[in-house]
């Protein structure tokens, strides 16, 4: 029960490690201008239509 708890424990923080690490990612790419939307499909989203 022990070495279960801890793996699990292990595998948690390995999460979020990664969570962490992805949210970085994307913050840097967002206030860098990467991180953009297709037109297309951002107009679609506004105007409720569907992408083809």
């Amino acid at each position: 029960m022990i070495e279960e708890t801890q793996r699990l424990e292990s595998i948690y923080q390995q999460k979020l490690t990664s969570l962490a690490e992805l949210k970085q990612s994307l913050l840097q790419k967002t206030f860098s201008g990467e991180l953009t939307t297709d037109k297309e499909v951002s107009n679609a989203i506004h105007n409720k239509e569907e992408v083809a």
